[in-house]
């Protein structure tokens, strides 16, 4: 049977819909604990803590990811020749309201700091004759990009790939719907597998399944690319796809929920308390059999021996003799619980260090001191430059959706520029220090970018002067360097 996905992309794959289930608030799933993002452990499987105890899930990922999103998605401005408005732009605006880009680009975001890699494709549909375009956010785990022969080149095909099953009173079937990329063209296969984590199948034809009667097998798309657009956050040369925010912090979101659910144990232990008191002052519970018949003279025997041990505990007066103790409530300490909140705060400290996140954005309040203050400072600017960056990429995903749904519908080429507000009002000798730290070496972000970001509130006929200055100026130092002449 053919081939349809490697081992190592399988794996892959799985790892992104892990991240994407923490990401979405889902850290345990008891039905399928193989592919569950944290293993659920045996003393709750075979519930000996109780047939209704549960893993809690304390999902500090999920609201490092709400805030990276929040922060950066921010009003978004889209220029088509330096100009804000006109014909074209009035267009694009209209296409991104008619697909909802708001649900679309918080989709892409989630996926890209949760997953690592945020993925849209282009639709070319149908409409009364008439060409019509829609785009979707692509589940980052159908994503199978084909890697280049080098590093530095770029994607240029893939394939989407679906797995689902159907059940009947016989049995389950599963199947693997194929979308496979390619540069001007895209075909579709229907595989029959034997399972989720197949990497072959059998070819059987779309017209087997009624859901895909009616599609082509191939079509044609009059692009010299593939309509899919992937913005990667933090990656290496060696990897395909991005690193998620997460990745780093994992072990330590298990941990934060083991003990959570071990702080409830201690909780259900401590209000589950025994009373103690003297036996005098008890009432005996008093219990016949329960055929009401007479008892022999062994049974009776064993029924006092019995009632002898149990007590009513929920009677209104306690009589006391002289020196009897006062009934109290024999209660667990609550030690372990403190020490247990304090070791969450710890680790979720230590996350916040790690990512290089601000303290309050998991709900942790700010440390004092002249020194710590220092070190929350560095902090903020760490976080600052991931969401800056992260803008930077879903603006340049969004250029190039626009840019391919102009010229798939009108066969022309624009130039579009998308961007995103400050989120953070930074003054701007703020900015100048963030973009300094940002580009050192002019690796991180472009010379021409930084000016535009430096100087927000010029025109754009003013930063261009400032940018043609500033190449004008290089030209004449270059120009004033000394040659050597080699004879």
């Amino acid at each position: 049977m053919p081939i349809f996905r490697t081992k190592d992309e399988l794996l892959r794959t799985q790892w992104a819909a892990k991240f994407q289930s923490v990401t979405e608030g889902k850290q345990y799933t008891t039905e399928d604990d193989e592919h569950s993002p944290f293993p659920i452990h045996s003393y709750l499987k075979n519930k000996l803590l109780g047939k209704n105890v549960k893993m809690l899930e304390v999902n500090a990922g999920s609201a490092l990811i709400e805030h990276f999103v929040a922060d950066t998605l921010t009003e978004l401005t889209i220029k088509v020749d330096e100009q804000e408005k006109g014909p074209i732009v009035d267009e694009l605006w209209e296409w991104l309201n008619e697909i909802d880009y708001e649900a679309k680009l918080d989709e892409v975001a989630r996926s890209f700091y949760g997953t690592g890699y945020g993925v849209m494709q282009l639709f070319r549909t149908e409409e009364e004759g008439e060409n019509g375009f829609t785009a979707i956010t692509l589940d980052s785990s159908t994503w199978y990009p084909d890697i280049p022969t080098f590093s530095w080149q770029k994607v240029t095909s893939g394939r989407v790939i679906s797995v689902f099953s159907e059940t009947t009173k016989k049995a389950t079937q599963w199947y693997a719907f194929i979308e496979e990329h390619k540069p001007g063209s895209l075909t579709y296969r229907l595989y029959s597998i034997d399972g989720p984590d197949a990497l072959e199948g059998k070819d059987i034809g779309l017209s087997r399944l009624s859901r895909f009667e009616g599609l082509a097998k191939s079509v044609t798309t009059d692009l010299d690319i593939i309509p899919i657009v992937q913005a990667d956050r933090q990656k290496s040369s060696r990897h395909i796809c991005g690193q998620s925010v997460l990745y780093p912090i994992w072990g330590i979101l298990q941990e934060i929920s083991e003990t959570q659910t071990q702080i409830r144990q201690e909780r259900i232990k401590h209000l589950r308390a025994k009373l103690a008191a003297a036996v005098r002052s008890l009432q005996r519970v008093d219990r016949e059999r329960s055929d009401g018949s007479v008892a022999t003279f062994k049974q009776a025997a064993a029924l006092a021996a019995e009632n002898a041990a149990l007590f009513d505990v929920n009677q209104e007066i306690i009589p006391l003799m002289a020196g009897d103790p006062t009934p109290a409530y024999i209660q667990r300490d609550l030690e372990s619980i403190s020490k247990g909140i304090d070791h969450i705060n710890d680790l979720l400290s230590k996350a916040a260090a790690i990512v290089g996140c601000p303290r309050h954005v998991l709900n942790l309040e700010e440390a004092g001191g002249n020194v710590k203050v220092e070190v929350e400072k560095r902090k903020d600017r760490r976080y600052m430059r991931k969401v800056i960056q992260g803008q930077s990429r879903i603006e340049t995903s969004l250029q190039q959706l626009l840019q391919m749904y102009w010229f798939w519908k009108h066969g022309e080429e624009i130039v579009v520029e998308a961007s995103f507000a400050d989120p953070f009002n930074l003054s701007q000798e703020e900015q100048v220090a963030l973009v300094r730290e940002m580009n050192p070496t002019a690796t991180l972000i472009s010379e021409e970018d930084a000016v535009r970001r430096v100087h927000s509130d010029k025109t754009p006929e003013e930063v261009n002067d400032y940018l043609a200055r500033i190449k004008g100026e290089k030209r004449q130092s270059e120009l004033a360097r000394p040659t050597d002449i080699v004879l």
